[in-house]
């Protein structure tokens, strides 16, 4: 298969993950403001609740990513935290997963 050709495919194979990921993010309601579509560990696309996510998750990408700390008292508190320091709630974090250009993977998945 030439170069050529793998591009080909590839831009095919994002085009129909885009169109994939919008078609799922039109379901999603604004009361579901916490979920997101993302790549789990087995390469599958799902989609995740933030709430739900347990604390040592790393979810990421090449240049980024965002861990979920422990929350004690959930009253203001944000959960997830940037490599950068900058700190999200969960409906924060679902809404920058939500608007990236790329599907974010998961990176670390707790037992």
């Amino acid at each position: 298969m030439t170069d050529l050709q793998k591009m080909h495919i590839q831009k095919t194979i994002d085009s129909l993950v885009n169109e994939f990921r919008q078609k799922l993010e039109n379901e999603l309601t604004q009361d579901e403001s916490t979920k997101f579509l993302c790549v789990d560990t087995d390469g599958e696309i799902v989609i995740l609740d933030s709430k739900r996510i347990p604390a040592g998750t790393l979810i990421g990408s090449d240049c980024w990513d965002a861990f979920r700390v422990v929350t004690l008292f959930g009253n203001g508190e944000k959960p997830w935290t940037s490599s950068t320091g900058f700190k999200m709630s969960h409906e924060m974090f679902a809404q920058a997963m939500r608007d990236r250009p790329t599907l974010p993977k998961i990176l670390y998945w707790p037992l």
